[in-house]
C-alpha cells in the first residue's frame, strides 16, 4: 500500500480526482482558501519546523503551525482504517 510522504503526493490525490484541474478541487473542498495556497504554507511550515533544534521539533509544535485548512483538506482524502478491517484485508 502506498504511503504518502511528501506534501505533492497529498496534492497529487485530489489532482487525480478532479482532472488536475484546481477551480473543480477548489469547489469541492470545504476550505477558505484554495488548493494551491493551503499547500504552499503548509510546505513553508515544514520548511520551518524542520530548522528548529530537535528538542523543539516536535509533532505538536508542527501541528500549531499548520492552517485548519489543511486539516480540512487531509480529511477530505484521507481513508480512516480501524486495525480490525486492515488486518482483515491482509487475510
Amino acid at each position: 500500500m502506498p504511503v504518502n510522504n511528501l506534501f505533492t503526493d497529498l496534492k497529487n490525490q485530489p489532482a487525480i480526482a478532479y482532472e488536475g484541474n484546481p477551480d473543480f478541487i477548489n469547489e469541492a473542498l470545504d476550505t477558505k482558501k484554495p488548493i494551491d495556497e493551503i499547500f504552499r504554507q503548509a510546505q513553508k511550515s515544514f520548511n520551518a519546523w524542520s530548522k528548529l533544534d530537535p528538542d523543539a521539533r516536535t509533532t505538536d509544535a508542527l501541528l500549531r503551525t499548520l492552517d485548519f485548512d489543511f486539516f480540512e483538506l487531509l480529511d477530505s482524502v484521507t481513508i480512516a482504517r480501524s486495525r480490525r478491517h486492515i488486518e482483515y484485508l491482509n487475510c
